[in-house]
């Protein structure tokens, strides 16, 4: 016995998806009616669903929020903001240090005054540039220290690389330019850290007996 041949326009082939019929018998049928049995958490993170909605930094997974950037990543991230920092704000004084001098010389020469100006950049600029460089190679490496040497990592690990990074830049130059740049350094660590871990400094504030009292309490 032959069997039947198949033809599109039979309607007991005409099955669709899911059994219902995408032809014109069926006017309500709708092909797209099974996309909302998706379950969205098991779509990838990286397509921007099925993630809770405090994993708002553009991370592919939700795990990746809390982890810290490593020793290397930090080193070269600090060190190269900083440098560039410097070497920009450097620039901009030696720049209006430069036209001053170029309009206190007493030359028609515009030569002369155009060099006077480069000096003044090229002087200011990169010199600012080291220094906040070294600080932040410095300050990284002293933060990462504490971290070893205290077993924990939070938000006392900064002030004290900070005032450890004022101590070492001035150990030669006498021990009260050394206590001003650790007190300077200290509040510099201080004000970065509160405003990196404000969370973790509110939490630890709450589960503690004294500081509890003088905060807020929240509204459900």
């Amino acid at each position: 016995k032959m069997s039947k041949r198949f033809s599109f326009d039979d309607p007991e082939n005409d099955h669709g998806i899911g059994g219902a019929s995408p032809s014109g018998l069926n006017p309500e049928y709708n092909q797209f009616a099974q996309f909302g049995q998706i379950d969205l958490a098991t779509v990838a993170p990286a397509l921007g669903v099925g993630t809770s909605a405090g994993n708002a930094g553009g991370y592919l997974y939700e795990t990746d929020l809390f982890k810290k950037r490593g020793f290397g990543e930090q080193l070269f991230f600090y060190t190269g903001t900083s440098y560039l920092a410097g070497v920009t704000l450097g620039g901009t004084f030696g720049l209006l240090e430069g036209i001053k001098k170029a309009r206190e010389l007493d030359t028609p020469i515009k030569k002369l005054r155009m060099n006077a100006v480069i000096n003044g950049i090229t002087r200011r600029g990169p010199q600012l540039g080291n220094n906040l460089g070294v600080l932040a190679l410095m300050f990284s490496s002293f933060d990462r220290l504490s971290e070893y040497a205290r077993g924990r990592d939070d938000y006392f690990n900064p002030v004290v690389g900070a005032v450890a990074t004022g101590a070492l830049f001035k150990c030669t130059a006498g021990l009260k330019p050394m206590a001003a740049w650790m007190a300077l350094m200290g509040v510099s660590g201080a004000v970065f850290s509160v405003t990196t871990n404000r969370e973790e400094i509110k939490e630890d504030m709450a589960a503690s007996p004294f500081w509890s009292k003088y905060l807020p309490e929240k509204e459900y």
